[in-house]
């Protein structure tokens, strides 16, 4: 197989699980990463880290206006939450919707690579993912069992650029 947006040669292995070991389910499959061929369930082999560009991300700094909120924003949260390592390669890759990052995150931006808030975008570049609390209206917060406080073991390497001016 070839990759429609990068021309990279793929290859995928059978799988029985997800990446958090639960039974792989048509739910979990990506597009990208996960696949269902037949009554199987492949996996895209890859080295450390997702090339964003695998999910849609162009990375060409076209910035399409006020008002017009496409951007790479979304193929760059998809790819956060479906792998752990995830790369901006090469290009300016235009966002107008936070960047989340979750745990475990660990985004990768290459030399020749800039993460840019587009025109009139109005919001946070990098966020975390919101923590459960509850909040009693008078001024005290708890957890409930099982949920998260704090997120744990995000990395950003930027090596690029993030500009934030948008």
């Amino acid at each position: 197989r070839v990759d429609i947006n990068t021309g990279e040669n793929v290859n995928y292995r059978e799988v029985t699980k997800w990446k958090d070991g639960s039974p792989m389910s048509d739910e979990k499959v990506d597009g990208v990463i996960y696949l269902k061929k037949g009554n199987k369930y492949i996996k895209r082999v890859y080295a450390d880290y997702a090339d964003v560009r695998w999910f849609g991300a162009k990375g060409d700094g076209v910035d399409k206006g006020i008002g017009n909120y496409e951007g790479d924003h979304d193929a760059i949260n998809l790819a956060l939450r479906t792998c752990k390592k995830v790369k901006l390669e090469k290009g300016t890759y235009i966002v107008k919707k936070p960047i989340v990052l979750n745990d475990e995150n660990e985004l990768l931006i290459a030399e020749d690579a800039v993460l840019q808030l587009g025109d009139a975008a109005n919001c946070t570049l990098l966020k975390t993912v919101n923590v459960d609390y509850l909040n009693d209206g008078y001024g005290n917060i708890t957890y409930p069992a099982g949920s998260k406080r704090y997120l744990q073991n995000i990395k950003i390497i930027n090596n690029g650029l993030i500009e934030g001016n948008g």
